[in-house]
């Protein structure tokens, strides 16, 4: 997170676009949380170094779930499951709308 460079106030990422074809160059847009400033800006992030390489490269077969961490398994994010919040009810699920 970058902070607004006039008030120093939280920014916020509006939007992003690869730099380059290998996607480890980005261009970010902030625009300053602070209503009465409001600034624009634009950062650029890089990969500095690569610090530890895979020991293990998977280009031809799967990594089961199973072997993953629990934190790093994921969830179902498009699905709500309501019985968790004491209603029983059918799960709803959200579809994802294309923008433009």
């Amino acid at each position: 997170m970058f902070h607004c460079p006039f008030c120093g106030a939280s920014a916020r990422i509006r939007t992003s676009k690869a730099a380059n074809d290998t996607g480890t160059i980005r261009y970010k847009y902030y625009q300053c949380n602070n209503l009465e400033c409001s600034a624009t800006f634009s950062t650029m992030e890089s990969v500095h170094r690569i610090i530890g390489q895979p020991q293990l490269l998977f280009h031809d077969k799967d990594i089961p779930r199973e072997t993953m961490r629990k934190s790093h398994q994921g969830r179902s994010q498009l699905t709500l499951q309501l019985e968790d919040c004491g209603i029983s009810s059918k799960p709803v699920h959200y579809a994802r709308v294309p923008f433009g």
